[in-house]
């Protein structure tokens, strides 16, 4: 549980607002294109103007974030890591440890993750931006799901939802309060705090935040054995997350559709998918999901004897938070 988180996460992006920290000249062409969704117009206008300005903050936050959504972690955190020395705003500065952050969970550094996300919380209280931070109770909140620390993590997402009362910009902490009532097997209550979290996305035309909470209740629904619909949800996440190019969150729609067809007893289209899914996750550097991904496709291949009809059944493989990714927002 995208991510999901994810990241943990791929993230719920409001960039207009990120954008406003740097709207430098010189950073404005790939700004613009970055929130058309172009990730590689972004990345090639950000590279031609850093041969003129190599020490622009601004350039060189586009240019993290623009790889950051196209997948490339180990770019991304360089760009990101060059920004926060050259930044000298805090409004700037913010961002860029938000940014931080989501980038170290996604690669399991949790203890860095906390550590930006923390600077990202004490700059947005020292500038009284209550919307940034209920995103960084919430982005902290989803460290916790991640280490089964449900309750913990549910009182930051409740904390971040009274700091944020404009409920159009709450779709990413619905979704993760989803998957905290999933980690505790509340599946009902997971899929109506999902379908809250696609409601807004709808009302904000954000389709990029949209297909990834499609995905996440494609698979809800697909644990409750509601296998049309979960086909359709995850197929329509599925076209959404590859024309957003966010290559995290496909790597997700293969796992999600894998599990769908490994339920169904469709073990070659199970195995089509989740060979793609560890793919695209060693591809990006999210070596934890690729190795999840490639022990969920090793048990497809060499199942498990029946167990004893005495011995007490082994936990599914989705109560491992960790196939759940969360959302961060920004």
């Amino acid at each position: 549980m995208s991510k999901k988180a994810p990241l943990l996460a791929g993230a719920l992006l409001i960039f207009a607002q990120g954008a406003t920290a740097f709207a430098d000249e010189q950073g404005n062409s790939c700004l613009q294109l970055l929130k058309k969704g172009d990730h590689p117009a972004a990345i090639s206008s950000a590279t031609q103007a850093l041969k003129g300005a190599p020490e622009d903050a601004g350039l060189r936050y586009c240019l993290g974030e623009a790889y950051r959504r196209s997948g490339d972690l180990t770019a991304a955190l360089q760009e990101l890591q060059r920004a926060e020395k050259l930044t000298t705003d805090k409004l700037s500065l913010m961002r860029v440890h938000n940014r931080l952050g989501m980038i170290m969970s996604t690669l399991d550094n949790v203890e860095a993750a906390l550590k930006h996300y923390g600077i990202y919380r004490t700059l947005a209280k020292e500038l009284g931006r209550i919307d940034d931070e209920a995103s960084a109770l919430n982005n902290m909140a989803v460290i916790y799901y991640n280490r089964s620390q449900y309750s913990l993590a549910l009182m930051y997402f409740e904390n971040s939802l009274k700091l944020s009362p404009d409920d159009s910009k709450n779709a990413a902490t619905y979704g993760n309060i989803a998957t905290v009532y999933l980690g505790r097997g509340e599946n009902d209550k997971a899929i109506e705090y999902q379908q809250k979290a696609i409601s807004i996305d709808r009302k904000n035309n954000d389709a990029h935040s949209l297909s990834v909470d499609l995905l996440n209740l494609g698979s809800m629904y697909r644990l409750t054995k509601s296998y049309d619909n979960a086909k359709q949800c995850l197929h329509d996440g599925l076209d959404g997350v590859r024309k957003a190019q966010d290559a995290y969150w496909e790597g997700m729609a293969f796992r999600y559709i894998g599990w769908l067809h490994s339920d169904r007893g469709e073990l070659p289209e199970a195995k089509k998918w989740m060979t793609g899914a560890a793919e695209i996750f060693a591809k990006i550097g999210a070596a934890s999901d690729a190795e999840k991904t490639r022990k969920d496709l090793e048990a497809l291949l060499n199942p498990a004897p029946p167990a004893p009809a005495a011995q007490t059944p082994a936990e599914p493989k989705e109560s491992d938070p960790s196939y759940w990714p969360s959302r961060g927002r920004s």
